[in-house]
């Protein structure tokens, strides 16, 4: 008999190729070796020996298969990086991470085994079961499946955590522009992982973990954790039920709303008036339970009556005249939406003076700059209109929307996504689908007088295998891709019948955005200043740019020539150098509108060190030099002039709702209504949460007499209660002042870890390169590359000063929430825990260039000092975290962290002072 069937003939694989024997044996513990030998057949080591084996190496591999079985390889490597070592292994790092963002049953089957044995190694890391993830967070949960597996797991579990095919997964990566170059590079020798049992050294290091993970929890279980997304109902919900202040009194000569009120509105009057008037009604009555009745009331001379009419000539479609006396309300407007930003205007007051009661007034309003249009808050990015699961503008939000002073919306889509071309097979499919969905938004947001937009980047290139039936508009290529040549007639018919065909489709759309120059290549001059075109090489960019544009232009006004036509100038003076754009503007076609961004290209220094902004910024108020020029431009030749500004966030802290600085957003209102813009896209795909910045905006937009501190008391009067008002102003004027001053804006805000705020982990050990390398998404510790154009020294200082400048206002804020009304406690509270956020994210910063220099220099006891002190600080931004689902939501990248990602900055804190086992 063969050694082989000897093995056999008692459950032993054959042992060619496979481990020695003495290294299984390794793996066992020797309590287990002896338990293992006591439970062999009797006889079993003579008839081993019989065959050439020796006892022990039988013995010892007997044992490995019966009580280590779990550990068939060799060790995971990757066991013992050191972006890792505060977690058990790798294993249980995938198991912690995904536990509240993939089903448990997906996860169970990635890892070849059950949910019930996930579910106890997650509870024995001191994990509380999760509750069952709906459709919509699962789709909502792949930007962050993607970020917190990035560095775990081959691609190919990641496609099962996710349920996608490895196309799915390609797809989705190239339509997310931006993603796959955040997530940076993955570890070397990322194998499939399977579960297996722990090891002893393992389970010691998840009893290290479930201790300190169950202490943390215990620090923050007196406050209640809100649902991820929760807060999307209250987006959704335009009248808060604060605005009401009991015991609230009328002044002498107010209209008191209380009793006896009719409203008289016109026969004729449309949608968007009945909506007007069912909105303020019911707020009337829902709120400050006044009830207003309708009809016949309206004509008796002994009634209270607000009459509203579209009556009178007004230079702009929202325009409005307000006549407010005692018994007697006149609104007046030339159109419908007037009508309606009227009536928001008066809830508005009767926010601010928590009750039913208006002041008496002769007014005549309008705004400074439309359209002002905005993204959703909630939307998703790639493919809006592709898929039913996620409505990005439900009903209840647009209404919000227009109580924010929104006057358009924007989706994001691509045109052969939506329409067949005239020209080239295969375009529009799927179009028929997204083009109902598009009419379904622009028919409901239209009810609240809000316009609709698209952004479009076009043509978009093809694939190369697209050119081997068209070869002949084959233009500039990159990589797999190339440019759809735009100076061929056939892709102008095709901008031309496309643009015209969408416009013809969907009536009723606002107009369209378009960028030429941006991350996606289009034209063939898109991305460089020299293209490899033979046709465009021999044009000016200006010429190809400016023609592209015509095309799209003629086409839209064909179908629709009342349409807004917006032409973006972003990234022309870098891609092309500063000299093309005023070529390409003056070759536009008339009735376009020119848009620019407000702040990009403001010289500043911070610290000490001169730099250019090249992103939007809410520190900086603007117009740039490049700004000023483009509205003279503008003028020049014929074009509205349109800002791009953010109004709520940006790059400076994106992970938060708002940066709480709302004198600034006024001051930029301002500033662009002297540099005579009449429009503004609001919002990119980050921000456009309603804020004390939004209000500041709107306030100014509507009354350029208006001052500031006027604009900061009427905001904080409606969001706090009068008793807040001076404690809110004081401390609002304190941040706006610290952040425009002290903020140190860098040129790399993609490069560094301000964004991961309480989920910054704190390595103890270096992660090297290139996986160590800095990404969005993954910064990792590469502190010596995040603070570009400063040394980490100077912004280590610099956010350290701005954080106690911070804080001052912070107490400020502070004492508005214990002065705020008792029914807006809750609105002063997240507010403040809004502010606080930004600070502690700055201070987390700083605090972390500080650690790695001290643990590059083998100062051991500096860096356990710092995360002694990180540890109380950051427990209190996991209850804040826990408690305000809107902390760590980023519009694009969906939650940028979670509650679980601040316990796992927590268990790297712990793991510094504390190593595991």
């Amino acid at each position: 008999m063969n050694r082989q069937a000897t093995d056999s003939a008692y459950g032993v694989p054959a042992l060619a190729g496979k481990m020695p024997l003495a290294s299984a044996a390794s793996k066992c513990s020797e309590t287990s070796r002896m338990r293992t030998w006591r439970r062999l057949k009797p006889g079993l080591h003579t008839r081993c020996l019989c065959n050439g084996i020796t006892h022990r190496a039988l013995f010892s591999f007997i044992c490995f298969c019966l009580c280590a079985t779990h550990i068939a390889a060799a060790p995971d490597p990757n066991d013992n990086r050191a972006d890792l070592d505060y977690l058990p292994s790798r294993l249980h790092a995938v198991i912690f991470r995904n536990w509240d963002i993939v089903p448990i049953a997906r996860l169970a089957a990635v890892l070849g085994t059950d949910s019930a044995t996930i579910y106890h190694a997650g509870e024995a890391m001191g994990l509380r079961r999760p509750a069952a993830l709906t459709p919509e967070e699962i789709r909502r949960n792949v930007e962050m499946v993607l970020r917190r597996n990035w560095p775990l797991l081959p691609p190919s579990q990641i496609e099962g955590l996710l349920g996608y095919s490895s196309k799915e997964l390609a797809d989705f990566l190239s339509k997310e522009i931006f993603l796959r170059a955040l997530l940076a590079a993955q570890p070397e020798g990322l194998v499939e992982l399977k579960y297996t049992a722990p090891d002893k050294r393992a389970s010691e290091r998840v009893k290290w973990v479930g201790a300190h993970v169950r202490r943390h929890l215990g620090a923050v279980a007196a406050t209640p954790e809100e649902p991820r997304l929760a807060y999307i109902s209250d987006l959704c919900r335009a009248h808060d039920p604060a605005d009401f202040i009991p015991g609230t009194k009328p002044y002498p000569g107010d209209a008191d709303l209380r009793s006896g009120w009719s409203i008289s509105v016109p026969r004729n009057a449309g949608e968007v008036l009945k909506t007007a008037v069912a909105d303020f009604s019911s707020y009337c009555n829902e709120i400050h339970h006044a009830k207003l009745s309708t009809g016949e009331g309206g004509k008796s001379a002994k009634s209270r009556r607000l009459i509203v009419d579209l009556e009178g000539s007004f230079k702009k479609t929202e325009a409005y005249s307000l006549a407010v006396e005692p018994e007697v309300i006149t609104l007046l407007s030339g159109c419908e939406i007037g009508l309606f930003r009227g009536l928001i205007e008066l809830e508005r007051r009767m926010g601010e003076r928590g009750g039913p009661f208006l002041a008496p007034t002769r007014e005549t309003n309008q705004p400074s700059f439309s359209p002002r249009y905005v993204s959703s808050y909630f939307s998703l990015l790639t493919d809006v209109l592709g898929q039913g699961l996620i409505n990005p503008f439900p009903d209840g939000y647009l209404r919000e929307l227009a109580h924010q002073d929104a006057d358009g919306v924007w989706v994001y889509t691509l045109l052969q996504d939506l329409v067949p071309s005239p020209v080239f097979e295969g375009m529009g499919v799927g179009g028929e689908a997204r083009l109902e969905r598009l009419r379904d938004l622009i028919n409901r947001a239209g009810k609240y007088g809000l316009k609709v937009y698209v952004y479009l980047n076009e043509p978009r290139a093809q694939s190369l295998p697209f050119f081997d039936k068209y070869p002949d508009v084959k233009g500039q290529v990159e990589g797999n891709t190339a440019a759809l040549c735009t100076s061929t007639e056939l892709v102008q018919k095709h901008l031309r019948g496309s643009f015209e065909r969408l416009f013809r489709q969907v009536p009723g759309l606002g107009g369209v955005f378009v960028i030429t120059a941006s991350e996606n290549l289009a034209n063939c001059y898109s991305h460089t200043r020299n293209t490899s075109c033979p046709r465009c090489s021999k044009r000016s960019s200006a010429d190809v740019i400016a023609e592209s544009i015509r095309c799209m232009a003629e086409g839209a006004w064909a179908a629709s020539p009342e349409a807004k036509f917006i032409v973006w100038d972003w990234s022309w003076h870098a891609v092309l150098g500063e000299e093309v754009p005023e070529q390409i503007i003056a070759k536009l076609p008339a009735g376009v509108a020119l848009m620019a961004d407000f702040e990009r290209g403001t010289a500043i220094q911070r610290g000490g060190i001169p730099l250019n902004v090249e992103e939007y910024a809410i520190s900086v108020i603007g117009p740039s030099p490049r700004a000023k020029f483009r509205s003279e431009q503008a003028r020049k030749y014929g074009f509205d002039y349109m800002a791009k500004i953010q109004l709520s966030t940006t790059w400076e802290c994106g992970t938060v709702p708002f940066i709480p600085v709302p004198n600034l957003l006024f001051r930029k209102a301002t500033a662009m209504r002297d540099a005579g813009v009449s429009g503004a896209m609001a919002t990119w795909t980050i921000g456009s949460y309603p804020s004390p910045d939004t209000e500041a905006f709107a306030l100014a937009n509507w009354d350029p007499s208006l001052t500031e501190d006027g604009a900061l008391r009427r905001i904080a009067a409606r969001r706090y209660g009068s008793a807040a008002v001076e404690s809110a102003a004081r401390g609002w004027t304190k941040l706006s002042t610290a952040f425009t001053e002290e903020f140190p804006y860098s040129t790399s805000p993609y490069a560094g870890p301000l964004q991961h705020g309480p989920s910054l982990p704190l390595y103890r050990r270096d992660v090297p390169p290139p996986f160590g390398s800095v990404s969005l998404l993954n910064s990792k510790d590469d502190w010596t590359h995040w603070t570009s154009p400063y040394s980490p020294e100077l912004m280590t200082r610099l956010l350290r000063h701005l954080c106690d400048r911070w804080d001052d206002g912070l107490k400020d804020l502070a004492q508005a929430v214990e002065k705020s009304a008792r029914g807006r406690r809750r609105m002063a509270e997240r507010d403040l825990g809004v502010a606080w956020m930004v600070g502690y994210t700055y201070r987390a910063y700083a605090n972390a260039l500080k650690f790695y220099k001290a643990r590059d220099s083998g100062d051991v006891v500096t860096m356990k000092r710092i995360a002694a002190e990180e540890i109380p600080a950051t427990e209190e931004a996991l209850r804040r975290v826990r408690a305000d689902s809107r902390l760590g939501w980023e519009a694009e990248l969906q939650y940028f962290y979670r509650p679980l990602d601040v316990l796992e900055r927590l268990l790297s804190l712990d793991a510094v002072i504390e190593p595991p086992p």
